[in-house]
């Protein structure tokens, strides 16, 4: 049988978005008739029953019932698509701007949630999710260093980083839409993923440089991530310097990167 190959990680997967789906056909279904028999009755009785009874929130124009539907439509498989992100945990595999894209897209347009759709959804970002990573990594180097904008070619991660202005010297409040500071998230949780470590939403580093700072009046202050061995100086001006003291993650960022410039980057100019 098929299903006899699946690994435990699979079937769960494969569990978790038949629910979401199933969830989002019965919300659409229910609407859609609960709405096709008040138009029907109406019709029946020839006056308007949501305004006879002032359910003002369900108002609606029977003339035009596929127009109600659709916005039914947009709205239940946004919430779905949300669903699935939160049970299935996809985000973890995304970078900031990858998840900012897909935001966008359920804010804008939401896509039609079919079985098909949504294991092709889960599937490609768990199989893909080092190439994703990867792509992270020169999406935040992109971000954060100047020196790899102008030759991302033959750029190389070196022990000292520094994120200039990572923190906005007279912004007292943790700013989640700032660039740099998802970036640097990023490269942490990438960092972590190359160890072998845990990668999920919570595994930032930036909340935690920030709270030290603000318990520090905003006055420089050093920290030292156990997991990574990474060394972290935050400066009063918000500059924040980097220092991988193990040679193995920077070796590995390196490695990355050299892979990604091999295969994927062109001549920067």
């Amino acid at each position: 049988k098929k299903g006899d190959n699946m690994t435990s990680h699979e079937l769960k997967e494969t569990n978790l978005v038949e629910s979401v789906v199933s969830e989002r056909d019965m919300a659409m279904n229910l609407f859609i008739n609960g709405l096709t028999a008040i138009s029907e009755a109406e019709k029946l009785m020839g006056i308007s029953l949501i305004d006879q009874l002032r359910i003002a929130y369900v108002r609606f124009n029977p003339a035009h019932l596929d127009n109600q539907i659709e916005r039914a439509r947009v709205l239940i498989d946004r919430e779905s698509w949300k669903k699935l992100i939160d049970r299935t945990s996809l985000n973890i595999y995304w970078n900031a701007p990858q998840l900012k894209s897909f935001i966008d897209e359920l804010i804008t347009e939401p896509p039609i949630m079919t079985i098909q759709a949504a294991r092709e959804k889960v599937s490609h970002t768990v199989n893909n999710r080092a190439d994703i990573l990867c792509e992270g990594l020169v999406s935040c180097l992109g971000n954060l260093s100047h020196d790899f904008k102008k030759n991302a070619r033959s750029f190389v991660i070196n022990e000292n980083m520094v994120i200039k202005n990572g923190f906005k010297k007279d912004v007292h409040y943790l700013d989640e839409t700032d660039r740099d500071l998802n970036s640097l998230n990023d490269l942490y949780r990438i960092s972590r993923y190359i160890e072998g470590l845990s990668y999920s939403q919570q595994d930032v580093i930036v909340p935690k440089l920030f709270a030290l700072r603000e318990k520090n009046d905003y006055q420089k202050v050093d920290y030292i991530d156990t997991d990574l061995n990474i060394k972290f100086i935050v400066y009063g001006n918000g500059n924040i310097h980097m220092r991988f003291m193990d040679r193995k993650v920077l070796d590995g960022l390196n490695d990355v990167l050299a892979s990604y410039q091999r295969n994927n980057l062109p001549d920067v100019k």
